[in-house]
């Protein structure tokens, strides 16, 4: 049994064939984004989408099931994207993290166009 060690050329290129995979996965990424954030663009979606944002920032801090109305709204504005856009898509939306959602939904609706600024949540 031959226990020798690899080249280091194969080490090199096996380093290099995943960080190809990962940039293309990131660039597979900001596309889909890009096209869920033309689609929230709209007038229709971006007045709906406005006003939820209005009614959560009225206190100032938004709440964990205010958040999870705005996840809801923007789980079912995905459902218009393709089906590799919305896996792409909605796994941020899966974060266990509440802060960590919010900071999505925030990117989401400020790359949209739709409101400026983060989705404060209170920390426990």
């Amino acid at each position: 049994m031959n226990l020798d060690p690899l080249p280091e050329w194969m080490y090199a290129l096996v380093a290099v064939i995943g960080i190809i995979l990962a940039v293309a996965i990131v660039r597979r990424k900001l596309k889909a984004l890009e096209r869920f954030v033309a689609l929230l663009a709209t007038p229709e979606r971006a007045h709906t989408l406005r006003a939820l944002w209005d009614e959560v920032m009225r206190d100032g801090v938004a709440t964990p099931a205010e958040v999870h109305l705005l996840v809801c709204a923007l789980k079912e504005a995905a459902k218009s994207l393709s089906p590799k856009d919305q896996r792409l898509i909605l796994g941020g939306f899966m974060q266990r993290s509440v802060l960590g959602r919010a900071r999505y939904v925030a990117m989401i609706i400020n790359r949209a166009g739709i409101a400026e600024g983060p989705l404060p949540v209170p920390v426990i």
